[in-house]
């Protein structure tokens, strides 16, 4: 069996393209070319609670009319699971144990659909990530396409059209899969409550170092600026030893730990802020990127500054704030919205009929016929 820690290779190491061509993939194989069959009922693997589960999952189990379940892969045991007719989706990740349950259970399954929102691949060939992250990635994300991959895919659902594009050249197969989360549960909770300062928030995961680090001057830059202006970033490790390196005065910054799916739900949506910083540099894992930071700013109430970036491209006649990469133009964004509170209303509203916008097609899960005319599902 592959070790998890091989696949990871040193910095300068001058591997990465080599690694990301050769990580693997999902690929569907349709039960070695045994056609599947309408699904009875469907079970969710995903690892907790997630933000991938949320913005993607609930609404279309609810709208797909069949009964369902939801099972953590860390904690839910096998306990109670009748294989026959029941279409496994995995929610990005799954461990070995779970796969070799299926490979088991194959000829009773009606099908396995795998949905990844992420070019999982990128993320772990790109040496500039975290090793941890990277070999977390390895073990939950590739490893059990070396189960999957014998045959068990049936349908391979991605989350952007770009992302699908970079797994069909794997043979072929995604079909796009786009947000669509509950609306109300991410539209903000009425006006944010009155704030001693303007508050600017840049909440990102582990795999963002490189806009860290493009930040740094453009909040060096506005903060010197704008007296009245505070920030929050959400960093560790280091990226906090970067904002830690910034010239920003005590008092004007709070760097926050990466908090837990729920937690950072409710925290996002409870303090809320004026303006999300949503840059996004060139690269592998960000063309394929999907526009769910959209939603983590509408749920804070908060006006969006977004890279003019493959991902949110599509948005540039939204009312959105985009940017150029470029510091200078960065800044000179935030100082207009900071100036201008009507401006800022006006990129808040703009962020929330984004999110409005994404609402489920007509199939919400691709090649699987349910009986919606029954209304939602039974649990």
């Amino acid at each position: 069996m592959t070790d998890a820690a091989s696949l990871l290779p040193s910095a300068g190491a001058g591997s990465h393209g080599w690694l990301y061509r050769h990580i693997p993939r999902p690929c569907p194989g349709a039960f070695a070319g045994r056609s599947p069959v309408q699904p009875k009922r469907i079970l969710v693997f995903t690892k907790g609670r997630n933000a991938s589960f949320d913005y993607y999952i609930p609404a279309r189990l609810k709208a797909l009319g069949l009964p369902y379940e939801v099972r953590c892969i860390d904690k839910d045991r096998f306990d109670g699971i009748d294989p026959d007719g029941l279409l496994v989706v995995i929610c990005r990740y799954l461990r070995l144990r779970h796969a070799n349950w299926i490979a088991r259970n194959r000829r009773n399954l009606a099908g396995v659909a795998y949905f990844v929102d992420d070019d999982i691949a990128a993320l772990v060939a790109d040496a500039q990530n975290d090793p941890g992250y990277r070999l977390y990635l390895a073990c939950l994300a590739i490893l059990p396409m070396t189960i999957l991959n014998r045959g068990l895919i049936t349908h391979l659902w991605a989350s952007t059209d770009a992302l699908a594009s970079v797994l069909d050249a794997q043979r072929g197969g995604a079909v796009l899969f786009p947000p669509a989360p509950v609306i109300a549960d991410h539209l903000p909770l009425g006006r944010p409550r009155p704030r001693p300062a303007l508050k600017i928030a840049y909440h990102a995961t582990r795999s963002h170092h490189r806009e860290h680090a493009f930040l740094v001057p453009v909040m060096e830059e506005v903060l010197r600026l704008r007296p009245q202006v505070r920030f929050e970033v959400m960093a560790k490790d280091k990226e906090a030893r970067l904002w830690s390196k910034a010239a920003i005065p005590v008092g004007r910054m709070r760097v926050l730990p990466p908090m837990a799916w729920p937690q950072y739900y409710r925290y996002s949506r409870e303090e809320g802020a004026d303006i999300a910083l949503m840059p996004l540099l060139d690269g592998l894992a960000n063309d394929s990127r999907a526009d769910t930071k959209l939603i983590d700013c509408c749920r804070m109430g908060a006006a969006a500054v977004l890279s003019d970036a493959a991902p949110y491209r599509h948005h540039r006649d939204s009312g959105c704030v985009m940017v150029r990469n470029s510091p200078r133009q960065w800044v000179e964004a935030l100082l207009g919205l900071i100036d201008d509170a009507a401006r800022r209303d006006a990129a808040r509203e703009a962020a929330r009929i984004c999110v409005l916008g994404m609402t489920l097609s007509q199939e919400p899960f691709p090649g699987v016929d349910g009986p919606t005319a029954r209304g939602e599902a039974e649990t």
